[in-house]
């Protein structure tokens, strides 16, 4: 008989158990007046800002009217608490995936927005099988057969999250190029061209490309969106040994301002899918 996992509070109650802990502390309050204030348990509200067990809507509710937060804060943090998640379904793949992937994989579970520049293969969450398959045969990183696998079952199952009842919203760059680079083969490209083309038809999916010749700079950027776009955010950026992860407010403001130049350059959803369906017929 197997003993239930213990909670792992996810990136979001994490960050909003912090940002609760910050409220009480500037308004010079400890967690037993907070407590008696309202009635529980001062271990309760230390459980809350540490995010020992998911955090409760209502007990947000209770919090933001106790420190006298306006409507708009108070909404922020509450739809923070609702939609945060909890199925950390990669947690079993730790040992196969190093430590900056394995906190990216709980970032993108969090997040609601995802807007990405890619400009030398097609982003994850929108690779075929073949394709990730025809990436790894090609890796400066050399795998063993075990490793890809296991890396191709982490990619799919992170792409469930197009396919949610509330799915992430996708709004992603790619450089013309990464249309026409054949991983896998072409009769492999030719399957992930008509999977972008099918994407592209989803309501949460936005696809861009940018022609190779336009005269700004680019590098492969993701910025995760939490709670909205009012909410908190992160940025990485990702090199062939690791991927960065970017959570100052600075840093996430100079990645959208790097993006936002890239995007401004970039053709529009339709002139892209155009482009797509050209590359379909020339690897027919």
């Amino acid at each position: 008989m197997g003993f239930p996992m213990a909670f792992q509070a996810s990136w979001l109650q994490r960050q909003l158990g912090r940002e609760l802990l910050e409220l009480r502390e500037e308004r010079g309050h400890t967690t037993r007046e907070v407590g008696e204030a309202l009635g529980w348990a001062h271990t309760k509200v230390g459980r809350i800002e540490r995010a020992e067990n998911k955090i409760d809507p209502m007990d947000v509710i209770r919090l933001a009217k106790h420190y006298k937060l306006s409507d708009t804060d108070a909404e922020r943090l509450c739809t923070m608490a609702r939609e945060s998640r909890t199925d950390s379904w990669w947690e079993r793949f730790r040992p196969w995936i190093n430590e900056p992937y394995y906190t990216l994989l709980g970032y993108e579970n969090d997040a609601t927005r995802l807007l990405a520049l890619h400009n030398s293969v097609v982003h994850g969450l929108l690779q075929t099988e073949g394709y990730m398959r025809g990436l790894f045969e090609t890796s400066a990183l050399i795998r063993d057969p075990d490793h890809v696998d296991i890396h191709v079952e982490v990619r799919l199952l992170r792409q469930r999250r197009l396919f949610e009842p509330e799915p992430l919203l996708v709004d992603v760059i790619l450089q013309d190029s990464v249309l026409g680079t054949p991983f896998g083969g072409v009769s492999v490209l030719n399957e992930q061209l008509k999977h972008l083309r099918e994407l592209a038809e989803l309501p949460n999916v936005v696809l861009r490309s940018i022609p190779a010749t336009s005269p700004v700079t680019r590098m492969p950027l993701d910025i995760y969106e939490f709670g909205g776009g009012g909410g908190p955010a992160v940025a990485s950026s990702e090199s062939i040994f690791s991927t960065v992860v970017h959570d100052g407010p600075l840093e996430v403001r100079q990645a959208r301002r790097a993006l936002e130049r890239v995007r401004s350059a970039a053709l529009t959803p339709e002139e892209t899918v155009r482009i797509i369906e050209q590359r379909i017929r020339e690897t027919h």
